[in-house]
């Protein structure tokens, strides 16, 4: 797990370009390296949050995974969350995302998939 400014995630992924909002929301950003499993249901939300905020100075508002995220249960991304990125490819049976700016640059395959707010973005690099 690495902790970044908005500027430096950019200049590493160039990813404000990417995101409708830019990418500004003027918090912090962790970028967790590789490839990711969660063999349970995951849910991005405030516990999970205050737990990185602990380990951060400032808010979290970017989460960003550089490889494929695998999700064997319910994937719930709340808007606790400003922006969610997953560079590689995205799977989960069950993805729900809560006024939380989504990017998939991959793949993205869910079986079920409720996005009331319509900030899921996906862009294939294939």
């Amino acid at each position: 797990m690495r902790i970044l400014t908005e500027a430096a995630l950019d200049q590493e992924f160039q990813i404000k370009a990417k995101l409708e909002s830019g990418g500004n929301y003027g918090c912090m950003c962790v970028v967790f390296d590789g490839d990711v499993v969660f063999d349970e249901p995951v849910a991005l939300e405030d516990n999970y949050f205050s737990r990185l905020d602990d380990l951060v100075e400032g808010d979290v508002g970017t989460i960003l995974f550089t490889g494929n995220v695998t999700c064997t249960g319910h994937a719930s991304i709340s808007d606790r969350l400003m922006c969610l990125i997953v560079l590689g490819d995205f799977r989960a049976p069950q993805l729900s995302v809560y006024e939380t700016e989504m990017l998939v640059c991959g793949t993205l395959e869910v079986g079920e998939l409720v996005d009331r707010d319509g900030y899921l973005t996906c862009r294939s690099t294939s």
